[in-house]
C-alpha cells in the first residue's frame, strides 16, 4: 500500500466512517472493518464481490458512471444504498482517485434518510389531511367521511369507525367499511369491542397483530374478527365522548410506526373538535327551536361564515335540508348584488359591533329569489368570546306586496289629486286677487284659510309622490355643476320669515366663498331643505341653528351639517327617525302639522347618491343632522322622474 493510502487508513481506521479502495469494475482492493460492519457483508464476500453486487440494482447504472468520471480526474459526491429493501443501509461517499486507483470515503446517513422519509410522509399525510377537511362546499359529516376513508388508505385498514358514547349507550356515528355489521346509528356493545381498551387506558393503542398479543383472548378477537387495530380516544369538553378507530382483518407486516400514531393523532384532534362543533350545534339547534317556535328560518354560522345549524324555518323558507346546508358557506344563499352587505354586516358583528335588523334577499335552492328581514345577533362561548352569528330570516313577502300595493295607491291617488288641487289653488289666487270682485273681510278670510289650506294638500301630495317615487326607484338623478352655497342660501331666504318670527340666530359657515359640486340640483335642495327647515321648524324662539358646509378632502366627502338648540329627539324612538311618517312624541304636543315624511325621503336619495346620513341628539339640548355626499359628484341614475320640490 503506498504511504499516503496508509496514512489515510490509519486515520480512518479508527473513526466510524466507512473507507475502502476499489477498481473501477467495483472490486474492492482495500477496505477497514467499518465497511464489513456497516454493510453487514463478511470480509470473505468482500474480498469476492464487487460493490455493484452489495448495492441496490436501482444504484448500479448511475454509479458506474460517476466510478468513470472519478477515473477521468473528477471528484464525486454519491449515495448508495445496500441491502434488503426492508433493512436498507444509505451510506453517502466521497469519490477521488490517485494513481488509478478509487479511494471512497463514506459515512452511513441511514438514519438521516430514514428521518427524511418519515418527515415525507407526515408531510404528505398532513397535506392529505387538509385537503380532506377544507372544502367549503362540503358539509361536516362529507368531512368526516372524507377523513376516515384516508385513514383507511393511510393505515392499510379496511374498517374506520367514529363511536359517541352517552349515558349507557355507545353508537356508531360515522364510518367507512364494507363490512355490513358496521353502519350509521347503530348501537354497540363496547365490551365486545377493542374500543373497550382504549377507553380504559385514555390513550392512543395500536396493535399490530391481535392473534400474537395480550389481546388474543380478548372478546372482540372473537367477535370482530380483526387482526390489527389502532384508535385514540375523543375528548370534548375535557371528557372522554367516543373513538376514532381504524382496523382490519389482517394482521400488520410490522409495527405500527411513529408517523401512523402521529397521523392517527391528527385525526383524532379534528374529529373530537368536530363532536364538539357537532354538540354545539345540537344545543344551538335546542335553543333556535325554543326561540323560533314560529316558521321563521334560524341559520347558525361560526366566524369563517360555515353554516352550524338550520332549523326546519329555514328548510321551509330556503329549501335545503340541513344535511345538505349545514358545513356550507352561507354566501351560498344570499345573491351577488347583496354579498357586500351580508359580508360587512358580518364582519361589523365579529368585532362586537352593533347591528342593527335589515331588509335584504336571500337565494333559494331553486334560485329563485325571497325577500327576508334579517336579524342578526353574535354566538358566544362560555368564556364570551363571539364565536360565531345566529340569523333570524322573516319572510316579507307578503308585506312587500301589501307596501307595493300601497305605495301604488299613493301614487296613483297623489297624481289623480294634483289636478283638483292646482284647480282651488288657481280659483283661490283669482278670489283673492279680486279678479270675481270685491270681497268683503270675512269672505277674504275664507279664502286665505282655503288657500293655505290647499297649499298643505299640495305639500303633502308633492311629498307622498316623492316617497312612491323612492320606494320603487322611479326616480333619476342628472348631475351638472352646481354652487352648493347658492342653494343653501336660497333654502334659508325662504324661511326668512319664520327665522324673523321666532327671532332665531342662523349662522353660516362654509368652507369657501363659492363650493361648486356635481350634484342634482333638485336633489340638492331637497337634503339642504329639509335639514335646515326642520331645524328652524323645531328649534324654540331664540335658539340658534348653525348651516355648514364644506369639502372634506381628506374623507373624499362634501359636507352638509345642520345643528341646532331645539327640542331633540327621544333616544327611545331615535332608531325610528327615518322611517316613513315617523314623528317624535315630543314634537307632536307642540306641532301637530308635518307628515313625517321629509327625512324618510332624505335618506334614500343620498344613499341612492352613494352618500350617507348620521345624527346625533339630545332631548331638550338639540340635534345635529350630518350628511356626507362623495367629493366626486352624486352618482348618476336614469329611467326615472324628478323629485317633486317641497315648499317649508
Amino acid at each position: 500500500m503506498p504511504e499516503d493510502q496508509a496514512h489515510i487508513a490509519n486515520f480512518l481506521g479508527s473513526t466510524k466512517d466507512l473507507f475502502c479502495v476499489i477498481t473501477v469494475d467495483g472490486h474492492f482492493s482495500y477496505f477497514t472493518d467499518s465497511v464489513s460492519e456497516i454493510l453487514k457483508v463478511s470480509r470473505e464476500d468482500l474480498a469476492t464481490k464487487t460493490i455493484f453486487d452489495l448495492m441496490s440494482p436501482l444504484d448500479v447504472g448511475r454509479t458506474r458512471e460517476e466510478l468513470q468520471l472519478v477515473v477521468e480526474g473528477n471528484s464525486v459526491t454519491l449515495d448508495n444504498r445496500f441491502g434488503p429493501e426492508e433493512d436498507t443501509v444509505w451510506i453517502s461517499w466521497n469519490l477521488f482517485a490517485i494513481d488509478n486507483a478509487i479511494y471512497a470515503i463514506g459515512r452511513n446517513m441511514t438514519e438521516v434518510h430514514t428521518d427524511r422519509q418519515t418527515l415525507e410522509v407526515a408531510q404528505n399525510r398532513l397535506r392529505l389531511l387538509h385537503q380532506a377537511t377544507s372544502d367549503p362546499n362540503q358539509t361536516l359529516g362529507e368531512k368526516i367521511e372524507r377523513v376516515l376513508n384516508l385513514g383507511n388508505l393511510q393505515l392499510n385498514m379496511e374498517t374506520a369507525v367514529v363511536t359517541y358514547m352517552k349515558d349507557d349507550t355507545y353508537t356508531i356515528v360515522r364510518c367507512k367499511t364494507e363490512d355490513p355489521r358496521f353502519e350509521k346509528g347503530k348501537e354497540l356493545d363496547v365490551k365486545q369491542t377493542f374500543d373497550s381498551v382504549v377507553l380504559q387506558v385514555g390513550n392512543l393503542v395500536g396493535i399490530q397483530d391481535v392473534k400474537n398479543s395480550v389481546y388474543d383472548e380478548h372478546p372482540a378477537h372473537g367477535v370482530t374478527k380483526f387482526e390489527s387495530y389502532i384508535a385514540i380516544p375523543l375528548y370534548v369538553d375535557g371528557e372522554i365522548s367516543g373513538v376514532l378507530s381504524f382496523a382490519s382483518k389482517r394482521a400488520q407486516p410490522e409495527d405500527f410506526a411513529v408517523t401512523d400514531y402521529d397521523f392517527v393523532r391528527l385525526m383524532g384532534q379534528w374529529v373530537s373538535s368536530s363532536l364538539a362543533l357537532l354538540s354545539a350545534n345540537k344545543q344551538i339547534a335546542y335553543t333556535a327551536a325554543i326561540v323560533g317556535s314560529s316558521e321563521d328560518a334560524i341559520i347558525g354560522q361560526d366566524k369563517e361564515g360555515l353554516i352550524t345549524t338550520w332549523n326546519k324555518g329555514a328548510e321551509k323558507l330556503l329549501q335545503y335540508s340541513a344535511d345538505e346546508i349545514i358545513g356550507k358557506h352561507f354566501s351560498l344563499l344570499v345573491p351577488e348584488a347583496k354579498k357586500e352587505v351580508a359580508d360587512d354586516t358580518l364582519r361589523k358583528l365579529l368585532k362586537g359591533e352593533n347591528v342593527e335588523h335589515y331588509d335584504s334577499l336571500r337565494r333559494k335552492k331553486d334560485g329563485s329569489l325571497v325577500d327576508v328581514s334579517v336579524a342578526i345577533s353574535p354566538i358566544h362561548d362560555e368564556e364570551k368570546e363571539i364565536v360565531g352569528a345566529s340569523s333570524v330570516l322573516r319572510d316579507i313577502t307578503r308585506e312587500k306586496q301589501i307596501d307595493k300595493a300601497k305605495t301604488e295607491f299613493v301614487s296613483l291617488a297623489s297624481h289623480q289629486l294634483r289636478t283638483p288641487l292646482s284647480a282651488i289653488n288657481w280659483y283661490a289666487e283669482l278670489l283673492r286677487d279680486g279678479e270675481a270682485g270685491k270681497m268683503t273681510k270675512q269672505q277674504k278670510e275664507f279664502v286665505d284659510e282655503i288657500f293655505v289650506g290647499n297649499q298643505r294638500m299640495v305639500k303633502l301630495v308633492n311629498e307622498l309622490l316623492n316617497v312612491s317615487r323612492v320606494d320603487f326607484g322611479n326616480f333619476s338623478i342628472d348631475p351638472i355643476k352646481v354652487d352648493v352655497l347658492d342653494v343653501s342660501h336660497s333654502v334659508i331666504k325662504e324661511l326668512v320669515p319664520v327665522i324673523t318670527k321666532k327671532k332665531l340666530n342662523v349662522e353660516e359657515k362654509y368652507g369657501a366663498k363659492q363650493i361648486m359640486y356635481l350634484a342634482d340640483p333638485n336633489i340638492l335642495r331637497i337634503v339642504i331643505q329639509n335639514l335646515v327647515s326642520n331645524a328652524v321648524k323645531y328649534t324654540p324662539d331664540k335658539g340658534k341653528v348653525i348651516v355648514k358646509i364644506e369639502e372634506k378632502k381628506k374623507e373624499n366627502s362634501l359636507l352638509i351639517e345642520v345643528s341646532d338648540t331645539g327640542y331633540g329627539i327621544p333616544k327611545e324612538q331615535q332608531d325610528q327617525i327615518f322611517s316613513k311618517l315617523f314623528r317624535a312624541d315630543n314634537v307632536l304636543e307642540m306641532d301637530t302639522v308635518g307628515t313625517g315624511l321629509g327625512l324618510y325621503v332624505l335618506k334614500s336619495v343620498v344613499e341612492e347618491s352613494g352618500g350617507s346620513v348620521s345624527f346625533e341628539s339630545v332631548e331638550n339640548e338639540g340635534t345635529t343632522f350630518t350628511v356626507l355626499l362623495p367629493l366626486g359628484g352624486m352618482k348618476p341614475k336614469e329611467g326615472g322622474k324628478s323629485l317633486s320640490q317641497v315648499t317649508p
